[in-house]
């Protein structure tokens, strides 16, 4: 009981906090700026108040840090009037905003990419590795192998050490083991939350789950390994879309024919959506499709009614943390002079 009275208080408290996100309209108002407008136009939204003192325009790494500040803030904030279980579980939903940052290192290693490029798709999260460490590793890495060790050396959180070690080194199956290790860890650790709280992260988490493995489904099928291996890498257990219904989406023979079985009983209403995306722009623009529906998805909870559990919390700072890439987005984009559907495009509402 008085967990449920713990969590009331708290999420009235975020409720209160929802006039802190930028809207859609505001986002569409700063993709048509220039990037000086852009840093002039943030210091009348929620965060006008870091840029108190400062008499010159930030670069985007510079807002980033400025950004990250902001979001430290409400992250500690939080934690605070969390109780201590609830604080793992936190830390550990955060630890997959780690992950991405581990995997997108990875993949551009594998590309010899520029470190500047790193740079525009890292973005760190509260108490975890600075743009510099990241950069650090890439800069001193020949190849992915030895990226991997530099990272260990850091003491990353043990799932992600777990995930990255063995020596595999084909970048799918390394991003495929990181995504199961994370989600692993994160669901073994709610399930020891009181019920309403697990079972509304089993509810919440669910939809990522399935939609990450349908991903993986068909990245397997374009990079040629068999079901029995990929199998190893399904995040289990399963939320709506079991292991059979994986297995004979993997069968099928084609992308669109193994996204219409893997979706076609639990979300026929992504059915149509993700086709066109395959036709427009291949997996990756799937990807992003799929990472939209999971935002939606936590945008729905600050709708549905007030709740005595912990999920509005995950809602709150999943919302920051996206709120702060696409912010990021739109400040390297305008830096480069990209336009503005480009940068729409990459951002996440």
């Amino acid at each position: 009981m008085l967990g449920i009275l713990r969590y009331g208080f708290i999420n009235t408290k975020i409720r209160g906090m929802k006039r802190e996100f930028i809207t859609y309209e505001q986002y569409l108002k700063l993709t048509e700026l220039s990037y000086d407008e852009l840093i002039d136009e943030l210091k009348r939204t929620p965060y006008g108040h870091a840029f108190r003192g400062m008499y010159r325009t930030p670069t985007p790494i510079e807002l980033e840090k400025i950004l990250l500040e902001e979001l430290t803030k409400s992250y500690i904030k939080i934690l605070k009037w969390l109780p201590t279980q609830a604080m793992r579980v936190i830390a550990l939903h955060m630890m997959k905003y780690e992950a991405e940052n581990i995997k997108a290192l990875l993949r551009l290693k594998t590309l010899n990419a520029e470190t500047e490029r790193l740079k525009q798709h890292i973005t760190p999260i509260p108490l975890g590795l600075s743009i510099e460490e990241y950069v650090k590793v890439y800069e001193e890495s020949k190849d992915i192998e030895e990226a991997i060790g530099k990272l260990m050396e850091l003491g990353l959180p043990i799932p992600l050490n777990e995930a990255i070690e063995g020596g595999v080194k084909d970048i799918k199956i390394i991003e495929a083991r990181i995504e199961k290790m994370t989600y692993r860890e994160l669901m073994n650790e709610a399930k020891k939350l009181d019920g309403k709280s697990s079972k509304s992260i089993r509810e919440l988490l669910g939809l990522e789950i399935d939609l990450t493995n349908v991903k993986n489904v068909l990245r397997a099928k374009k990079i040629g390994i068999d079901w029995s291996e990929l199998e190893e890498y399904i995040i289990t257990p399963t939320y709506k879309v079991g292991l059979k219904k994986l297995k004979n989406a993997f069968e099928r023979g084609d992308y669109n024919e193994a996204l219409r079985e893997a979706l076609s009983k639990d979300y026929p209403n992504l059915i149509n959506t993700g086709l066109e995306a395959l036709k427009k722009g291949g997996l990756e623009a799937l990807e992003k499709l799929f990472s939209r529906e999971i935002f939606r998805n936590y945008k729905r909870v600050w709708v549905s009614g007030f709740r005595y559990d912990i999920s509005p919390v995950l809602a709150y700072l999943t919302r920051k943390m996206i709120e702060m890439k696409n912010l990021k987005v739109i400040a390297y984009g305008k830096s480069f002079e990209l336009p503005k559907e480009r940068i729409m495009e990459e951002i996440i509402v």
